[in-house]
């Protein structure tokens, strides 16, 4: 039986291909992630009762909002449910219209169709994600000395990347906690980033519902759902 996941003929659009709102060049997605899960095991009672996770909550959220207001940037925040209960008030005063919650990802430069079942055409769609443009991998140690924490790196990945997707007209996606980037040092980097991000015209700065309904409007799967047989298969007592 061929694995469903990999049904596809995994093609991607071409730059030319894609169209954005009003002429927009590049599509801008900034994700903030309240949780604080230590681990794979999800959020457990301990990484609540971190300094972490109390100042990520508070002064964290707070800073990190007020540099995407005076951005004038959109957000899309993911907050567990143990969260928006703990700190109701601080989730309460975000804008609701903000708030949202992704689903799959992909590590594609555009929204994506992801195959579940190959013989209905069943199908989801997945938003661009990348590690190296989420700042836990290059934050999450904020002791000095430990020479585990990398700013400069995330920085210049954050740079590279999208210029590279402003260039093509593709979309540049990063992800952001509180408890890591809330810190002053590292919110003047994120500053900085963002400072030169606005820089360049035409860029279209939705939430991930906003991005996800456009594309699912303008790149239907009864047209661009292309599947071909793959070469994938099961066999008997196989892990894979």
């Amino acid at each position: 039986m061929e694995r469903t996941l990999h049904d596809s003929d995994e093609k991607s659009l071409a730059d030319d291909d894609i169209r954005w709102p009003q002429g927009a060049r590049c599509c801008v997605g900034i994700t903030v992630d309240l949780s604080v899960a230590a681990g794979p095991d999800g959020i457990r009672a301990a990484d609540l009762k971190t300094p972490e996770a109390e100042f990520g909550a508070n002064q964290g959220l707070a800073a990190l909002l007020s540099i995407l207001k005076r951005h004038n940037l959109t957000a899309t925040f993911a907050v567990p449910a143990v969260l928006a209960h703990i700190y109701a008030d601080q989730i309460r005063g975000l804008d609701r219209g903000r708030i949202r919650l992704h689903g799959q990802w992909s590590g594609r430069r555009h929204p994506a169709l992801l195959v579940t079942d190959f013989a209905s055409r069943r199908a989801i769609l997945t938003l661009p994600y990348y590690y190296h443009f989420d700042d836990q991998f290059f934050l999450m140690f904020p002791r000095k000395g430990t020479g585990l924490e990398h700013p400069d790196a995330l920085f210049k990945n954050w740079k590279s990347e999208f210029d590279a997707q402003y260039k093509r007209g593709r979309h540049f996606h990063m992800t952001l906690h509180p408890h890591h980037i809330g810190w002053c040092n590292r919110l003047q980097l994120l500053d900085d980033f963002l400072s030169y991000l606005r820089g360049f015209p035409a860029l279209w700065n939705p939430t991930g519902a906003e991005c996800a309904g456009y594309w699912l409007k303008t790149y239907p799967a009864s047209t661009y759902l292309r599947l071909e047989p793959s070469i994938w298969r099961d066999y008997p007592g196989s892990l894979s």
